[in-house]
C-alpha cells in the first residue's frame, strides 16, 4: 500500500489538473463569448437564416454547457453516473459533503479516522477529483465540438 505521504502527492496532482482543466474551461469560455459577439453581431443579415438560427443556438447551447460547468453542475453525471466509488463511505475531505454534516457530526467523524481509513478517505478524495477532471474536460471537448459546428452553421 502506498504511503501517506505520497498519497498527499498523489492528490496535489490530481487538484493542480483540476485546477489547470478549470482554468482552461475559463479561458475557452472567453474565447467563445468573445468570437459569438463579433460572428454573430450582424446574423440576422445573412443570406440563409435558418442556418445562421441553427448555428447560433449551436453556439449558446455551448457557452451554456460551459457556464454550467464552471458553475459546478455535473454535466456528464448522468451518462456515467455517480463519481463516488463507495457510495456508503462519507468523504470527509469532499466540500459538498461535509456541508451536509454539522460541526459536531463532522468533528466526531474526523476523530474516528486512524491511519487506515485516512488512507482510504484519501484515496476514495483522489478518485473523485480525478472522475471529476475528465468530466470537466469532455464537457470542455463536447462545448467546444458543438461551438465550432454552430460557426460553421451560422458562416453558410
Amino acid at each position: 500500500m502506498l504511503k501517506i505521504e505520497e498519497l498527499k502527492y498523489i492528490y496535489n496532482d490530481a487538484v493542480s489538473w483540476l485546477k489547470f482543466i478549470e482554468a482552461k474551461i475559463v479561458f475557452i469560455l472567453g474565447v467563445l463569448i468573445t468570437l459569438s459577439y463579433f460572428t454573430f453581431e450582424g446574423f440576422f443579415t445573412s443570406k440563409n437564416i435558418w442556418y445562421s438560427w441553427v448555428g447560433f443556438i449551436f453556439a449558446m447551447f455551448s457557452i451554456f454547457l460551459l457556464i454550467i460547468n464552471v458553475l459546478g453542475i455535473d454535466v456528464f453525471k448522468n451518462f456515467f453516473g455517480s463519481v463516488k466509488v463507495n457510495e456508503n463511505l462519507k468523504n470527509l475531505f469532499f466540500y459538498k459533503e461535509v456541508s451536509e454534516l454539522n460541526f459536531n457530526d463532522y468533528r466526531e467523524e474526523v476523530k474516528k479516522l486512524n491511519e487506515k481509513k485516512f488512507e482510504e478517505q484519501l484515496i476514495s478524495q483522489i478518485y473523485d477529483i480525478f472522475v471529476t477532471t475528465k468530466r470537466k474536460q469532455l464537457s470542455l471537448i463536447w462545448s467546444t465540438i458543438i461551438y465550432f459546428i454552430g460557426l460553421i452553421l451560422s458562416i453558410i
